[in-house]
């Protein structure tokens, strides 16, 4: 019976390993960056700012429009003649002139077909159709801007995770640790070799330790959610992160770092086309001042025909068109005022952004060197206090140590796993940050 529930325990470990989801951090991003719901809303706007492009572009070309109607008139417009005009004509020749004369049919059928050619927009064409590829550049910018953000929070989230997962591994072994020292305390005890005092101490630290495998417990489904809602899966998968949370040396200088940021970062790049675009419409708005000419052609069959018989004939008629806004309140003077003010502004904002992105980066600069000597200060910190506790464990064995000695080191020993995981986790956080800030895009 032993055995057989071994055989089942074993099966059911190999089955989760073989469920699980093994990932290391590149293969995290890229889940991300196929699944994000922001990644896919970016690139759809990528590709309308290209279809507005294509959009553009046809203006330089005649435009095609078709036309049909029927009209049916409850009376034909005609021309009377009063019987005053044929006073002193003889009866005979009176009756050869009607009444009246009917100028149409009652029921007029009429095909058309137009094109229309811009020959002068005043460059309005022109300007629009490379703004519309500028505005294109931003769109593409601005995918990356959202790319290098969604993988610095992937990033992120993996390290939180491995963090969370090495915290619970931390917990679970000060647990069992504290676990065979009470049992150990329980022993003497019974032997009457330990008072009561020192076994309730120890009791309480077990407490203690309790609650952080419970905290550990929580902050892995916490981080294994927001990473899993990252990567657009479901947050019952399994994970297994294989990558392990590292020292990757930054050797650039600051002054390099900064450097690297204006040059790469989407933001500053998208005030440089904003500027350009601005120029563009200033330009536009310059040449409200000029006409715009127009050439249309137009190709019409319909019925009755020029000599008002029920037949179907073709005409066609061409119209060179000019429209010149010749006053209108000083409107176009001040929408090319207010088109100057908005390039101002936007050369403000590049300044401002500039010192922005500056600071951003001399901070992540400096969190990482703080983050790599906090590293090492809590490496020689966990040495210590594993040699502590080694030391005290055996002075307890031999009675030179007293239990409270012990419960402390081996609390000590716990938080120098703590401190040094963080540290480790923030090194590997403000690297992610700091290449972030530096606007180094994922391939």
């Amino acid at each position: 019976m032993y055995k057989k529930c071994l055989i089942i325990i074993f099966i059911v470990l190999i089955t989760i390993n073989v469920y699980a989801l093994d990932l290391t951090l590149e293969q995290s991003i890229d889940l991300t960056l196929q699944n994000n719901s922001s990644i896919k809303l970016f690139r759809e706007r990528v590709k309308e700012a290209d279809y507005l492009v294509a959009q553009a572009r046809s203006a330089f070309f005649p435009s095609i429009t078709g036309q049909a109607s029927f009209t049916k008139l409850d009376q034909v417009p005609y021309i009377s003649f009063p019987p005053e005009m044929y006073e002193g004509l003889p009866p005979e020749m009176t009756d050869l002139f009607p009444d009246k004369i009917e100028m149409g049919k009652d029921e007029n059928w009429l095909a058309k077909l137009t094109v229309q050619q811009p020959l002068f927009a005043g460059f309005k064409i022109l300007n629009s159709y490379r703004i519309s590829k500028l505005n294109k550049e931003v769109e593409n910018l601005d995918y990356i801007s959202t790319k290098n953000e969604i993988v610095y929070y992937t990033k992120m989230g993996y390290f939180n995770l491995l963090k969370a997962n090495y915290f619970y591994e931390i917990a679970e072994q000060s647990q069992k640790q504290m676990k065979a020292h009470l049992e150990d305390l329980e022993y003497m005890f019974e032997e009457g070799l330990l008072a009561k005092n020192d076994l309730l101490k120890a009791r309480v630290r077990l407490s203690r330790v309790d609650q952080l495998v419970q905290q550990a417990i929580h902050a892995k489904k916490l981080a294994h959610a927001s990473l899993c809602i990252l990567m657009g899966i479901d947050d019952t998968e399994d994970l297994n992160l294989t990558d392990s949370l590292t020292i990757e040396d930054y050797s650039n200088s600051q002054e390099d770092a900064v450097n690297t940021a204006i040059d790469n970062r989407p933001e500053l790049m998208q005030l440089d086309l904003a500027e350009k675009i601005a120029q563009k419409n200033i330009t536009m708005k310059s040449m409200a001042f000029f006409p715009n000419l127009v050439l249309i052609y137009n190709y019409n069959y319909q019925k009755p025909n020029r000599e008002l018989q029920n037949e179907w004939y073709d005409s066609w008629d061409a119209t060179l068109a000019m429209q010149w806004n010749i006053w209108d309140w000083t409107r176009s003077i001040y929408a090319l005022k207010q088109a100057k003010s908005q390039k101002r502004q936007v050369l403000y904002s590049r300044e401002s952004l500039n010192d922005q992105v500056s600071l951003q980066v001399k901070q992540a600069y400096l969190a990482l060197e703080e983050a790599s000597i906090s590293v090492e200060i809590t490496q020689d910190e966990v040495e210590q206090a594993q040699e502590n506790f080694r030391v005290t464990q055996e002075k307890f064995d031999e009675g030179m140590a007293t239990n409270t000695e012990l419960l402390d080191a081996h609390s000590d020993l716990t938080r120098a796993k703590f401190d040094h995981l963080n540290t480790l986790a923030d090194y590997n956080i403000s690297l992610a940050e700091l290449l972030y800030y530096l606007g180094i895009t994922h391939e």
